[in-house]
């Protein structure tokens, strides 16, 4: 191997010739951030499994798994005869409240005024406003007898927290739920974050610098400033976990996708060349310096690219000129016969 690489070397060299019209390259330093890179998974902000607020049995189901359900919607049906009824009575007594506060104020009304003109004595008034808040309390507390009872209907009706998704079903119809019992789960696509561990060397540079560049599966690329860094590190791992909310109803999203999540941590000075100057022969990897009046080629190492630039790691030094376009010059050699 090393016979051959010093072969094709001693072969190019011999075809180094001077040219006029060259164009050549001052290799600079160049500054360019330093980015690091970690994967990440998306997941819904808002995500929740709704419970049983009453005992019974499950009268209707009116969503399945994959449904679009609205804020508010009714996913679940228990049986409420008993609620509905006690709804009513609740109802009746607070109009029969209603009707004895009513008929109080007005014998207060008639009372104060005869006492007024001190035709009847201090205690027929006082029995007379007695009974007048006697009835205005009753009527609070029917009152509040049908707000329980509205609120124990209301417990039967399992409603969704939030526009989503349903992606769990945990009973079927005519199963006897008690409280507390989980009976759906679900999500929203409309908000979604992406979960990320960065070590803690890191934890420093994070805080100065607020935005990430998140890629998604499909290439795409998205900034957010909207990071949450949790103030404590995994004791086994010694690694932060950091949230990065994306914006709201991105399109093509779903929990549990992976992610490249990517942020600045400084910057460096690294020799970049034009990937034209390049000249790729097999598992060599050279570029054409200016020597006097002529091209030398020279091995180099490269590292990562950058649009239409290289990196280079080692083989050239600042100040050196090289050719940007070789390969307009470089013809085929062909070995001369005998």
């Amino acid at each position: 191997m090393f016979l051959k690489f010093l072969m094709v070397l001693m072969l190019i060299a011999v075809n180094a010739t001077s040219f006029a019209n060259d164009q050549w390259a001052e290799v600079k330093l160049s500054i360019q951030p330093i980015v690091r890179s970690f994967d990440g998974q998306i997941e819904a902000i808002k995500q929740a499994t709704v419970s049983s607020q009453a005992s019974g049995r499950v009268a209707e189901i009116h969503y399945d798994i994959d449904d679009y359900v609205s804020a508010g919607s009714v996913l679940i049906e228990f049986t409420n005869t008993e609620q509905k009824q006690a709804v009513k009575v609740a109802q009746a007594n607070l109009e029969l409240a209603k009707a004895t506060q009513k008929e109080a104020m007005a014998n207060f009304k008639r009372i104060k005024s005869t006492f007024d003109r001190k035709l009847i004595s201090q205690s027929d008034f006082d029995l007379a406003l007695s009974k007048k808040n006697t009835a205005s309390a009753a009527v609070k507390a029917q009152q509040a007898t049908l707000e329980i009872a509205i609120t124990q209907l209301d417990y039967t009706l399992v409603k969704a927290p939030f526009d989503g998704i349903v992606t769990i079903r945990h009973i079927e119809k005519g199963e006897t739920v008690d409280v507390g019992m989980p009976v759906m789960s679900g999500l929203s696509l409309d908000q979604l974050r992406v979960i990320t561990y960065v070590p803690e060397s890191l934890i420093g540079h994070i805080n100065q610098n607020f935005s990430v560049q998140i890629t998604l599966p499909n290439k795409q690329v998205i900034e957010s400033s909207a990071l949450t860094l949790f103030p404590y590190a995994d004791k086994q791992t010694r690694t932060f976990q950091l949230r990065v909310n994306l914006p709201e109803q991105t399109p093509g999203l779903f929990p549990g996708m992976s992610t490249e999540v990517s942020f600045n941590v400084g910057t460096e000075e690294i020799i970049i060349i034009p990937e034209s100057a390049i000249v790729r022969r097999g598992e060599l990897t050279l570029v054409y310096i200016k020597h006097e009046n002529k091209k030398i080629p020279r091995q180099i190492v490269t590292g990562k690219v950058m649009n239409q630039f290289t990196e280079v790691l080692s083989g050239l030094n600042q100040g050196e000129l090289i050719a940007t376009n070789p390969l307009d010059m470089i013809t085929s050699w062909q070995p001369k016969r005998p």
